[in-house]
């Protein structure tokens, strides 16, 4: 968090970290991204919001390890710019693994595992490659949207 902070005060612009765990309506939520210029988040169903976000804007997705998606590739269908990267910290196997010839397989095929990876409530660290990973690609969707962000 202070990386991101560090980047939007380095180039005026606003920083919120928001947490979508079912306690705003819908109509608050479209209102959290309705002007936001970069979103960074973890795969999952609160990326939904995106298509809320305005023209231009960019979207930074981040994989847990062992795990990807190609559901926002597109940009949800919208004027979006997006990119994507995947964490480098490794939980360890799901139990199930042991019954498929892969994660890809496993993660395919078995909802559990596709679970596993991704959807729980757990911590999903960041290293410190990934945390230089971030702060390039966040500075880089700074860029392409700055050109098209309101003067404060």
């Amino acid at each position: 968090v202070n990386l991101l902070k560090e980047i939007c005060r380095e180039n005026n612009f606003e920083f919120e970290s928001v947490h979508f765990r079912g306690s705003q309506t819908g109509k608050e939520q479209i209102a959290k991204v309705f002007d936001v210029a970069v979103v960074i988040g973890i795969h999952g169903a609160n990326l939904m919001n995106t298509m809320f976000l305005p023209p231009k804007a960019y979207l930074i997705e981040m994989f847990p390890f062992g795990f990807v998606h190609g559901m926002y590739i597109n940009a949800l269908g919208a004027t979006l710019s997006y990119s994507s990267m995947m964490l480098e910290a490794d939980p360890g196997p799901p139990p199930e693994l042991a019954n498929y010839k892969d994660v890809e397989d496993c993660v395919r095929k078995n909802a559990v595992c596709k679970v596993y990876y991704r959807s729980d409530h757990r911590v999903i660290p960041l290293t410190d490659n990934d945390l230089r990973r971030i702060d390039v690609e966040v500075r880089k969707a700074v860029e392409v949207v700055k050109p098209h962000v309101p003067k404060r």
